[in-house]
């Protein structure tokens, strides 16, 4: 259940993160603003997002010690950098 939750939590911040960028590229914003932005996902600036923020921080501190669930941070991760790069 755990390595679902999270997988499902990452999955939502990913899709932003590709919606911001699909949008950016079609709008030609540079890859700063678009790096911007999806940076700015990461950042509790509302509720909807700090309570995210703190559900990704719990499961991160458990990927510390949990080889499948850090297998979903890293693949969450590279996912992310190769998109905004």
């Amino acid at each position: 259940m755990l390595l679902a939750t999270f997988t499902r939590v990452n999955g939502r911040f990913t899709a932003r993160v590709d919606e911001l960028v699909n949008r950016g590229e079609a709008e030609g914003r540079t890859i700063a603003e678009m790096l911007r932005q999806a940076l700015a996902e990461l950042i509790p600036l509302d509720d909807a997002r700090r309570t995210e923020f703190l559900v990704r921080l719990a499961f991160a501190d458990q990927a510390a010690h949990n080889t499948r669930l850090a297998a979903v941070q890293r693949q969450t991760l590279e996912g992310i950098r190769t998109r905004v790069a």
